[in-house]
């Protein structure tokens, strides 16, 4: 009787050990698998806080920095920048395009739209508002109205609204309708 509680005993231990070796090794390797990523939330979660402390502690330097960027702008608008003045050199940058500037030609129109009070912050702007057509070969055309947000005076310029209309042979139209900010005095 001892002996076949013995082969009982040694044949148990000879099937259940393997399976309660898998188990445990599979118990494991997910406890490994979890491991690793809350250790990748972990460091994601440091370098986040990290980053909101540095804010925390600094402050200061960042409303340093919007207000330093808000008085660039608004030195920007407040330049006196004359209209006739930008309206010429939207004409001179049109010449220097190659567009033919003769006022009322096929190539180059510039109509007055409205003139409006803004408001920004403090101070108050008229805001007039000016349409022109160019027409033109198609690169010609696309370079102009990418010059005219970066030539000076163009800093008081804003376009509000653009149409490009593709015509026959290659000849290109575009219709801007473009803005100027001038401090009122």
């Amino acid at each position: 009787m001892i002996d076949r509680l013995t082969v009982l005993r040694a044949r148990f231990w000879g099937l259940v050990m393997p399976i309660l070796i898998g188990v445990t090794l599979i118990v494991l390797a997910g406890l490994g698998v979890l491991y690793f990523q809350q250790q990748r939330e972990q460091t994601s979660l440091n370098d986040q806080a990290a980053q909101l402390q540095i804010l925390v502690s600094n402050p200061m330097q960042i409303n340093e920095d919007l207000q330093a960027e808000y008085d660039e702008t608004l030195e920007i608008l407040t330049a006196e920048a004359d209209t006739e003045e930008v309206i010429q050199a939207v004409l001179d940058l049109a010449e220097l395009y190659g567009f033919d500037v003769i006022i009322g030609s096929q190539e180059v129109r510039i109509a007055t739209m409205e003139t409006r009070e803004e408001k920004v912050r403090d101070s108050t702007y008229y805001f007039s508002v000016f349409q022109i057509q160019v027409t033109g070969d198609y690169y010609q055309v696309t370079d102009f109205i990418d010059e005219l947000d970066f030539a000076p005076p163009m800093d008081t310029l804003v376009i509000e609204d653009l149409h490009i209309t593709l015509g026959e042979g290659g000849v290109t139209t575009a219709n801007l309708d473009f803005g100027v900010y001038t401090l009122k005095q």
